[in-house]
């Protein structure tokens, strides 16, 4: 379920009306409750046997149990797919680590600390990819159309659902925080993104300069319509703004977007004496992101 589909299943009809009607440049009273209960939404994740148990409770505790029960579930059925024994172990690993690593940047070889080669470690993955349990985002360096993926690159994580993750890292509340927040804030948007790729075709990717041009990375880059959007998921200052700056540089058409707890908006920024306009896009309307691009 998305953050939207949650909302409804809160009953919270009168602001999911709302942000539905949000528009640019007009004021939007509701953000704190909004933010609120994305935040909410943050933790429990959108699986609706979890989410019905939170209605109906009002706790998080239960929630435990039901993702422990998926994951169990997930496993009997991923070895169905193993083609012998041996391969089966490579999907065990995946479903084991792939939540723990959502939301950064991997490599098949060694996945999780396994010791494994990238053959197999590679096939592995890209089968629970093929059930829709996770989604590898490839790392683009282009800043023209087509987009061209760097396929031998270290590729980025997104895991089914955020409250998925949170039960795979053992964290809840108390312990959205530091680097893991960082990480879970990148899956959040990403699970997002993709899961409106559902009525329309979606491609994700993110920006990486090559190593030799210095080091530049964008957290999300995908097509819109004949445009390219570059899409930071941040909270801080200009200075932990360089690589959505860097791609700007790059090509002045790209459109560049940052998601944070801040409003709805579109921000004038100057960094290395260039000009750039960027929409400040908050968690809570990530959903939209067509309308306001």
């Amino acid at each position: 379920m998305t953050f939207f589909e949650y909302l409804q299943a809160k009953g919270k009809n009168s602001l999911l009306a709302s942000l539905e009607a949000a528009e640019m440049g007009a004021p939007y009273p509701y953000g704190d409750l909004a933010g609120d209960l994305f935040k909410e939404y943050l933790i429990s994740g959108g699986m609706p046997e979890a989410v019905r148990s939170f209605v109906e409770t009002g706790e998080f505790s239960e929630a435990r149990t039901i993702f422990n029960r998926l994951q169990t579930a997930y496993l009997d059925d991923i070895r169905k797919y193993a083609r012998s024994r041996e391969n089966s172990k490579y999907l065990e690993i995946v479903l084991e680590y792939a939540p723990r690593l959502a939301g950064s940047i991997f490599k098949y070889e060694n996945f999780g600390g396994s010791g494994y080669r990238s053959r197999e470690m590679g096939d592995a993955i890209q089968t629970v990819e093929k059930v829709m349990l996770l989604k590898q985002v490839l790392a683009v360096n282009s800043t023209q159309l087509p987009i061209t993926p760097k396929a031998i690159r270290p590729k980025k994580m997104i895991y089914l659902d955020v409250g998925l993750v949170n039960f795979a890292n053992n964290a809840y509340q108390e312990l959205l925080v530091g680097e893991y927040n960082g990480r879970v804030m990148e899956q959040v948007v990403g699970q997002s993104l993709l899961a409106g790729g559902i009525s329309r075709p979606f491609d994700l990717y993110y920006w990486s300069r090559d190593r030799n041009e210095g080091t530049a990375e964008v957290d999300f880059y995908f097509q819109y319509q004949t445009r390219l959007v570059g899409m930071e998921v941040k909270s801080g200052g200009i200075a932990r703004m360089k690589s959505l700056f860097s791609l700007g540089a790059s090509n002045p058409e790209v459109s560049l977007v940052r998601v944070s707890w801040d409003g709805l908006g579109v921000e004038p920024w100057q960094y290395g004496g260039t000009k750039y306009k960027i929409l400040s896009l908050p968690f809570y309307l990530v959903e939209r992101w067509y309308d306001f691009v």
